[in-house]
């Protein structure tokens, strides 16, 4: 995942180190910490062993500036 949200996706705002959260598949899949996206496998697999899941595919990146409980109220809202 670290792979394809800095090489693909254009990093992390502020570098790696300021990463919180991933939502790897949309609103409707649980919340990856910065630790469990450094070196998790992008296959269903996976995300299945981190209790997470591909969803819609639309990834979501969070830096250490996302509130994310008031993220988390917008997707739901």
């Amino acid at each position: 995942m670290k792979e394809l949200i800095e090489k693909h996706g254009g990093g992390v705002r502020g570098g790696w180190k300021n990463l919180k959260a991933v939502i790897p598949g949309g609103a409707s899949c649980p919340v990856l910490t910065a630790e469990q996206c450094e070196n998790a496998i992008m296959d269903y697999d996976g995300m299945r062993e981190l209790k997470s899941s591909f969803g819609t595919g639309c990834m979501i990146v969070m830096d250490q500036s996302t509130d994310i409980i008031k993220a988390i109220w917008r997707l739901s809202a």
